[in-house]
């Protein structure tokens, strides 16, 4: 993943380590989906855990059925299917879709808007903060399910055969175990 990182130093970071930190990002958080195009919005991958007998995580149990809907968000984390740039765009998962040359001057324009002198920078950030507060709690509580409930799934033959045949290059044979 390349994340855009404006000249004045402290004005964007990575969600890598920690996924609330996404509703701290002072600029727009990118994902890059293969070959040619490039999409900006939330970080997302577009392969499903369940392909190795595990669950989503990083809040996405969460958040995304209250973004494309709860039948959508199943299909995706059920099937995990590779999803093209322009799906996701039209899913409302990303918020453009460019090429990748395109990608981080458009990232850079955007981030310049927020912050002084082009934009209103503390207005921004509190517009963010009080969108993203309330979220917090109850994301927080959606990581806790994940966890417990991939710490459950890391345990089963399941998810050792999901990491096998990954490994093998085959599908898996899933036996509920």
């Amino acid at each position: 993943m390349e994340t855009f990182r404006p000249e004045r130093p402290g004005r964007a970071s990575s969600a890598t380590h920690n996924p609330l930190k996404i509703f701290t990002l002072q600029a727009p958080p990118c994902c890059r989906t293969p070959p040619t195009r490039s999409a900006v919005g939330p970080n997302i991958s577009n392969r499903s855990r369940a392909t190795l007998g595990i669950i989503p995580e990083l809040a996405s149990s969460y958040l995304l059925p209250r973004i494309i809907g709860f039948q959508r968000a199943k299909e995706i984390c059920f099937f995990g299917e590779e999803i093209p740039a322009e799906k996701l765009y039209e899913m409302g998962l990303v918020n453009r879709v460019l090429p990748h040359g395109e990608l981080l001057p458009f990232a850079r324009e955007q981030a310049l808007r927020l912050i002084a002198p082009g934009g209103a920078e503390l207005a921004v950030r509190w517009t963010k903060r009080a969108m993203h507060r309330p979220l917090v709690e109850a994301v927080t509580r959606a990581l806790d399910e994940e966890n417990e409930a991939l710490n459950l799934a890391v345990a089963t033959a399941d998810f050792m055969e999901g990491v096998t045949a990954r490994k093998e290059r085959r599908s898996p044979l899933f036996r509920g175990k």
